[in-house]
C-alpha cells in the first residue's frame, strides 16, 4: 500500500513540506523459496540418485536424514541363474538381505512345497568382518531372459510381498502386488521400496530381512531342467559402519547433509516407482514422478517443521525429525 509523509524541507528558513511516496509490502508466503526448496536439476538428480536403485548416480549415494556418523557407501551387483525343475517350473525369493539374498525353493506345479537354504551374496564374508552394520539406500532387481528368441518360451510372475512363502502359489491372482511377463520381455526391472521408517536405522550385518519389500519369482512354461532359461540381477546400494578395528576405517567418508525434503520426495517417488517394470523409459518416467514428488516434498518438510516447532512448546510430539513426518503408504500398481 501506499501512504504519504511529511518530511521537512531542509533548506534554511524553510517550512515548506513535500510528500514522499513509499510502499509497504506483504510479508512474503512463499515459505518454500524461504527455506530453499527447489526442484532444481541437483534436486531431481539427487532424489534419483536415491529412488532408482539402477541410475549411475546410485552408486555411492547416502541417506540424507540427520544420522550424522561416518559412513562407507557401496554398491553390489549379483547375478542369479534359477534352475527350472522337470516340469519346466521355478521358484525364488529374492530378499533385502546380504546374509540370505536369494532363497531357492522346491516347486509342485505352482505351489511352493519346500522353502531351500538360503544363499548369501557372494561378496557376504568380506562385507560381515569390515562392516558392523547396514542400511539400504535404495535396491531391486532385473529378470530377463538370455535364451535365443526362437528358443524363449513360458513366462514369470513376480509377486511383492506374498504373505507366506511354503505354500505361496505363483499361479494364485490374490496377491496384492503381482504382475506376469512372457520370457520375451526384454527386461524387468523390479524396485523395492522401505516398509515404514526403520530402514533409517543401521541393522546389523547378518540381519536375515532388513525393513524393505521382499520379491517371490515364479516362472512357468520354461525350458525343462536348465539354469539358462532365465538370469536374476539383484542391485544393492548401501551405506555401512565399520567395524571396529576394521581397515575400512580410513574410507569412510561424513554423512550426507541433512535435506528432510528430499528423503520426502523420495518416499513420493516410491509410490510410483515401486515394483514397476519401468523399461528403457526408466530416467524419463523418473524425472516426471520426481518433479511432482519434490513439490509434495517440500510440503510434508514444512508441515513437519511446523509441527516440530509447535511440538517444542507442549504439544503431543507427532514428528520424526529424521524425515520430516514421511507417512510411508503402499506401492500401487
Amino acid at each position: 500500500m501506499t501512504k504519504n509523509k511529511g518530511k521537512r524541507n531542509a533548506r534554511a528558513g524553510g517550512n515548506n513540506t513535500k510528500a514522499v511516496n513509499y510502499t509497504v509490502g506483504k510479508p512474503t508466503r512463499n515459505k518454500r523459496a524461504a527455506i530453499g526448496f527447489t526442484s532444481s536439476a541437483s534436486d531431481i538428480e539427487h532424489v534419483h540418485s536415491l529412488a532408482n536403485p539402477f541410475a549411475a548416480s546410485a552408486r555411492g549415494s547416502k541417506l540424507p536424514d540427520s544420522d550424522s556418523a561416518k559412513s562407507v557407501a557401496i554398491s553390489l551387483v549379483q547375478r542369479f541363474t534359477p534352475d527350472t525343475n522337470a516340469a519346466g517350473t521355478f521358484g525364488r525369493i529374492i530378499k533385502p538381505s546380504l546374509a540370505e539374498a536369494y532363497v531357492p525353493c522346491t516347486m509342485t506345479g505352482s505351489v511352493v512345497t519346500t522353502v531351500g537354504t538360503p544363499v548369501a551374496i557372494p561378496d557376504y564374508a568380506a562385507i560381515a568382518a569390515a562392516f558392523s552394520s547396514v542400511r539400504i539406500v535404495s535396491w531391486g532387481c532385473k529378470v530377463y531372459s538370455t535364451l535365443a528368441p526362437t528358443a524363449q518360451s513360458g513366462y514369470f510372475t513376480m509377486i511383492t510381498n506374498p504373505s507366506f512363502i511354503a505354500g505361496a502359489d505363483g499361479e494364485s491372482a490374490f496377491y496384492a502386488e503381482t504382475k506376469s511377463y512372457p520370457i520375451s520381455e526384454k527386461s524387468v526391472q523390479w524396485i523395492s521400496k522401505p516398509k515404514g521408517n526403520d530402514y533409517l536405522d543401521y541393522h546389523a550385518t547378518s540381519s536375515t530381512s532388513l525393513p524393505w519389500d521382499t520379491l517371490f519369482i515364479y516362472g512357468a512354461g520354461l525350458p525343462v531342467s536348465t539354469s539358462d532359461a532365465m538370469v536374476v540381477e539383484v542391485f544393492f546400494n548401501l551405506e555401512c559402519q565399520v567395524a571396529l578395528g576394521s581397515l575400512s576405517s580410513a574410507i569412510a567418508t561424513p554423512a550426507a547433509e541433512h535435506r528432510p525434503h528430499i528423503l520426502a520426495a523420495v518416499g513420493e517417488t516410491h509410490k510410483k516407482s515401486s515394483g514397476s517394470n519401468l523399461g528403457p523409459a526408466l530416467k524419463a518416467s523418473f524425472v516426471g514422478w520426481i518433479k511432482g514428488a519434490l513439490s509434495r516434498g517440500a510440503q510434508m518438510a514444512q508441515q513437519a517443521m511446523g509441527n516440530y516447532l509447535t511440538n517444542m512448546t507442549g504439544g503431543a510430539m507427532d514428528f520424526n525429525p529424521r524425515i520430516a513426518n514421511y507417512a510411508h503408504v503402499p506401492m500401487v500398481d
